[in-house]
């Protein structure tokens, strides 16, 4: 895994892309599979030649200050046209987006990446759980902001709505439906007191069952009586965490670990 912050010089058309290809190009298991899928728009591709994790994710950053994001099964980047099952609205015609501001972080892992834009107390994720119960599943999902209000958290309300993703482009049973989260956290305050497990449990919604878990963050969606406060540090086991949390209280509130 590997963890990058920083500060963007704008957020034009085009930036994030500049962005992601500054930092999803870390890893081997990801590459730009499609440079030329419309104007500020790129197809990059997640997969293991080893394994079965295979999916493409298009964006479209042709808009200031965000992007709309599309999953796939696969692409074909002759025609420059996605291939198979299709991840593209949140709810009814309301297509997934990430908005984002200068300041960033990323956490890229094999598989999958969060992605914090801490202005806007949105924190972000794209890709496959770290730990799936099945790993012979391609389980994908996409848990995102989809509109520009600042009391949503993606990753910190934790199910699907008509303005945040949380969706799999593959569940268990490699269908799209929706997922939720569930807290590793029952209550934490600026003390770093309380039951912490740095994990979220992601369930297929429609039938509760548990698929696996995403590591180096974590979901307080249950935690009502929090204390934190957005941007909060605090320390646990020598390891930082930061919280993002959203202005509509603490339903949308999650951590992410700082550092690599």
């Amino acid at each position: 895994m590997s963890y990058h912050s920083g500060t963007l010089a704008d957020t034009t058309a085009g930036r994030l892309i500049e962005l992601l290809d500054s930092v999803l190009l870390l890893n081997s298991y990801w590459s730009i599979y499609d440079a030329a899928a419309g104007t500020n728009a790129k197809v990059y591709r997640c997969y293991d030649p080893d394994g079965v994790v295979d999916y493409y994710f298009y964006v479209d950053n042709n808009y200031t200050n965000y992007a709309t994001i599309e999953l796939w099964e696969g692409w074909n980047s002759v025609t420059h046209a996605g291939v198979g099952a299709v991840l593209k609205y949140v709810s009814g015609t309301t297509v997934l987006r990430i908005y984002f501001t200068t300041d960033y972080v990323i956490r890229l892992n094999n598989f999958n990446f969060q992605m914090i834009s801490p202005s806007l107390r949105a924190h972000n994720f794209i890709g496959r759980p770290d730990e799936l119960f099945d790993e012979t599943k391609n389980i994908v999902l996409a848990v995102t902001k989809c509109t520009n209000i600042g009391s949503y958290n993606p990753v910190g309300s934790g199910y699907n709505t008509t303005t945040v993703s949380c969706k799999f482009l593959f569940d268990e049973n490699e269908s799209i439906s929706n997922a939720r989260f569930r807290p590793h956290v029952s209550m934490i305050d600026i003390a770093g007191n309380g039951v912490f497990s740095p994990k979220i449990c992601v369930l297929n919604d429609a039938n509760k069952l548990v698929v696996g878990h995403i590591t180096n963050a974590a979901s307080l969606t249950d935690a009502t009586y929090s204390t934190l406060a957005h941007d909060d540090e605090f320390t646990v086991d020598g390891e930082t965490w930061k919280a993002v949390k959203c202005t509509a209280g603490n339903l949308g509130t999650s951590l992410y670990r700082v550092g690599n």
